[in-house]
């Protein structure tokens, strides 16, 4: 089915974890030196000696005792996941392994997982073997974990869950086609708008025999171990692992945003062979349609087609049917390459699709066709001196005098399904990412464990050793550490000049842990010098502050030179405030004292530019008219926090004089749901350890409706109204749910939602419900901003406050305020003044000190001025923290007389 509008995709993220490589460049050196990854299976895998016979005819044995392996399958870093030990030990490793792999291709993309979020992201897995489901499902003791950790659509749903991701998440199952399937279904996603990215990836391990043995018996598993693809001797397949990733966005997307882009998925196409004689039998009539359908799709010709990368499995008949087919479509173009990396790493089978492709974006970026390899003499059943169609038997340059470089990709499944696809590079149009001015540039490094970070260290300075001709450009490095990497808690940095550094300067020393405090003081303190390229990076970031325009003729207006002083002190204190809040640095409480009282008023956008330029030269006491600040402020008159409002209880205690009644909703909500919910059981009970103090028995009211009655009659109904708002509102929250319940009670309302707020607890709502004045401001700093946006427009609890009283004082007073010290001693306070942070006075130096220390900061706003137009490097992908799990079997069925088969240990 064709789609109204063809949109070229683009691959902007690749990482795959093939045989003898645990990247895509490794993958790459290993083609290229004509590396054969293909071993005799471990006993640590399973015994397969014990079920090997050269014998096709004898019971329960394989002919293949060969197998193209992954290292260490059975590790995990499933604390990175947030996966349970018990529940990492069930979970099927193509799982664990495809999870991993998935993160590597995001850090690939330099795309945060935040990015996807707010995008509509789609997950397309393909898969086809379930060995490790073989395990658990002969367990003497069976637990929720196996069949949560075993089922295929948790390959696609996992990814989606931990990513946070909305789009489709679906696992694909078409046997060796799997791959392809999975892109095509994105492909159609992303043309339809269905989704702006999507996630596609395929994953293949070997750890139980059964599937081994199985093919064995088709005759498709070949008797020496290798993929003879196009040799007379071929005679069979060897079976591979293999996990590979893939990004994808439209390539009008990608451009729009930067990505960097591997390659262009110019078409796709995907059929079945129909009704040939048997299930597993190659259809010439199909493979022709859908190579032609993907041309078609792509809109391109065959002559354009420099190389295709042929199913080739290495069976004699099944080569020469896709040769055949090959030869007829590209009988009119230039000499045709085709190959097959199963020679390299075996059939990945679910996989095999993907490697093809992560082969092809890598011939396509480098220019060159990697040597075929296990082909001595031709399969006589090709007449490949009548076609096109040429092996390459060395690393061939391909060269490309006119028309972009495109190559054609087959895979197919042996229940019948075919799948092509063509891509074509993409040249890139040159851009500089030099940084043009003498700049401090930030490099960052983190990662959830000292463990994973000491690891990536290790492998950054390994990295950044190797010839400088493959390090990426400063700028392209700083862009992707600051802006397409996750910020985790143990955190490592440098601060270099982009004029005065060596490889050897861009590795950290130093790893510390960041600091989880919940909130942010942001101090004003005078800021009399700022260096030059600091100044211009502020007045960048800034752009305008609202009503700065008022400054040039402000200080022309003055006289003295200590007043121009001031003011321009007062315009650097104000940038660097502003940088701060534009680079997401909330402050929960902004602290002035003296003067500065000033600049924080209109840092908070209390008042205007012009009303604190006038104030900063009065000397008097003056009450100031103000709106309600943004953030709290700290007023030094009263030594406290200026709160913009406060709860009008007077209000408060008449509403609930006239609402008296039980909330019989309420009530019926919490019977109907009580029999089922247990998650609702458990947090009324722990209600009714609180309401215990107050003489009520919540439980009791559920179970014997006559006790609500007469705690009406004992005016403690609304412990109970409020108790089951709070019970069922808590079901919402608990999935992060917006809470759609309500009492026909505004007051009751406004408690619950400073309860889901965090404003204040369950035990101190109770309190206040008893007697309003046990809390004079039940909101709190650390919760201002979201608690002000949203209380304001229900202004019946609240009495606003638009008055500031501010003393310009002259001496620095000791704040004496509890709560005030409390909050400092809590928080990251993130002053103003640069050089109290950084001795050189540097505002970049400045940051990075506060970002190790624990402070959110939005790199993705800052860098872009440091370094201009920057692209997204190719850098060490994350390291994970990895532990063993496997799945011990107590009992399983015998596939052989002599013992019992073996997991892996």
């Amino acid at each position: 089915m064709k789609t109204d509008k063809k949109k070229d995709l683009a691959i902007v993220g690749m990482s795959c974890l093939f045989p003898g490589a645990k990247n895509y460049d490794e993958f790459w050196t290993n083609l290229l030196d004509g590396k054969n990854s293909i071993q005799e299976i471990p006993v640590e895998r399973f015994d397969v000696h014990k079920n090997y016979s050269p014998d096709y005819f004898k019971k329960n044995t394989t002919i293949s005792k060969w197998a193209g392996l992954l290292e260490d399958i059975k590790n995990f870093d499933h604390n990175f996941f947030r996966i349970l030990p018990d529940q990492a030990k069930n979970l099927d490793p193509q799982c664990r392994l495809l999870l991993q792999e998935v993160w590597h291709c995001l850090e690939d993309a330099a795309v945060k997982p935040e990015v996807l979020q707010k995008a509509i992201t789609s997950v397309y897995i393909g898969f086809f073997s379930l060995d490790h489901f073989q395990y658990v499902a002969r367990a003497k003791n069976t637990d929720m974990y196996g069949a949560l950790g075993n089922y295929p659509c948790m390959l696609a749903n996992r990814v989606s869950h931990f990513l946070n991701l909305r789009g489709a998440s679906i696992s694909i199952d078409s046997a060796c086609a799997s791959s392809f399937s999975a892109l095509h279904h994105a492909k159609l996603a992303l043309s339809r708008g269905e989704c702006e990215y999507s996630v596609i990836g395929a994953v293949n391990l070997i750890s139980h025999v059964w599937h081994h043995i199985s093919m064995s018996k088709c005759r498709v598993l070949s008797p020496d171990g290798q993929c003879k693809t196009f040799d007379a001797s071929a005679n069979g397949y060897v079976r591979g692992e293999g996990v590979g990733c893939l990004l994808v966005t439209t390539l009008e997307n990608a451009i729009q945003k930067g990505h960097r882009i591997h390659a262009i998925i110019k078409g796709s196409s995907i059929n079945h062979c129909g009704n040939t004689p048997a299930i597993s039998t190659p259809s010439a009539k199909a493979q022709k349609e859908v190579v032609n359908s993907a041309l078609e799709d792509a809109e391109i010709g065959a002559d354009q087609i420099g190389y295709i990368e042929t199913h080739g499995t290495g069976t004699a008949l099944g080569d020469a049917i896709e040769c055949s087919t090959l030869a007829e479509i590209f009988s009119s173009s230039d000499e045709t390459y085709i190959g097959s990396v199963k020679t390299n790493i075996g059939h990945l089978e679910a996989a095999a699709g993907i490697a093809g492709i992560i082969k092809g974006v890598m011939m396509l970026n480098n220019h060159i066709i990697p040597q075929h390899l296990n082909c001595q003499h031709l399969n006589p059943l090709i007449d490949f001196a009548s076609t096109r169609l040429r092996i390459p038997f060395k690393n061939t340059e391909w060269s490309s005098l006119s028309k972009k470089r495109c190559l054609g990709i087959s895979s197919m499944g042996f229940g019948g399904v075919n799948g092509h696809i063509i891509l074509q590079e993409y040249i890139k149009k040159e851009s500089s990412s030099t940084i043009h001015r003498d700049q401090t540039l930030p490099c960052l490094f983190s990662a959830k464990t000292k463990s994973s970070l000491e690891k990536y260290l290790a492998n950054w300075q390994s990295f950044i050793q190797n010839s400088d001709s493959k390090i990426p450009s400063l700028a392209d490095i700083v862009f992707t550490l600051s802006t397409g990497r996750s910020h985790m808690k143990y955190r490592a940095a440098v601060v270099i000049r982009n004029r005065e550094y060596t490889n050897t300067d861009l590795v950290p020393k130093q790893i510390v842990e960041a600091s989880e405090r919940p909130t942010n003081v942001l101090l004003i303190e005078p800021v009399e010098n700022l260096q030059e390229r600091d100044l211009q990076l502020l007045l960048d970031l800034v752009f305008s502050i609202e009503g700065m325009s008022q400054y040039e003729s402000f200080y022309e207006s003055l006289q003295k030179e200590n007043e121009k002083k001031k003011l321009r002190t007062f315009l650097y204190t104000c940038l660097v405030a502003k940088a701060y809040i534009q680079l997401d640095i909330v402050p929960n409480l902004i602290l002035g004292k003296g003067i500065w009282q000033i600049a924080a008023l209109f840092i908070a956008e209390a008042i205007d530019f012009g009303t604190a330029a006038t104030t900063l030269f009065r000397n008097e006491q003056v009450t100031l008219e103000v709106t309600p600040p943004r953030y709290l402020l700290y007023q030094e008159s009263s030594d406290s926090i200026y709160y913009p409002c406060e709860e009008n209880w007077d209000f408060f205690v008449n509403e609930l004089k006239s609402n008296a009644a039980l909330d019989i909703h309420l009530y019926n909500c919490i019977q109907k749901l009580l029999p089922h919910q247990f998650a609702l059981t458990k947090y009324i009970r722990s209600l009714s350890n609180t309401l215990q103090g107050y003489g009520i028995d919540l439980e009791s009211i559920f179970t014997k409706p006559d006790t609500a009655q007469k705690l009406v009659e004992r005016d403690q109904v609304h412990f109970i109204n409020l108790a089951m708002l709070l019970s069922i509102n808590f079901i919402f929250r608990k999935h992060k749910i917006p809470p759609s319940m309500k009492s026909n009670c505004q007051s009751l309302n406004y408690l619950d939602f400073l309860v889901g707020l965090g404003a204040i607890t369950t035990e101190e709502v109770f309190k206040l419900l008893q007697n309003p004045e046990n809390f004079k401001h039940i909101h709190t700093h650390s919760k201002y901003v979201e608690y002000f946006n949203q209380v304001k427009e229900n202004p019946n609890h609240l009495n606003f406050n638009h008055s500031f009283e501010y003393i310009p004082s002259k001496k620095e007073n000791e704040i004496e305020n509890i709560q005030i010290k409390e909050t400092l001693q809590s928080a990251h306070v993130i002053s103003t003044n640069i050089q109290s942070r950084d001795p050189s006075n540097d505002f970049v130096h400045a940051l990075v000190g506060y970002w190790l220390d624990g402070v959110s900061i939005s790199w993705d706003k800052l860098v872009p001025f440091l370094v201009g137009k920057a692209s997204p490097a190719c850098l060490p992908g994350y390291a994970f923290d990895e532990h063993p799990f496997w799945y011990e079997i107590e009992e399983q069925n015998d596939y052989s007389n002599e013992s019992n088969l073996q997991g892996v240990k």
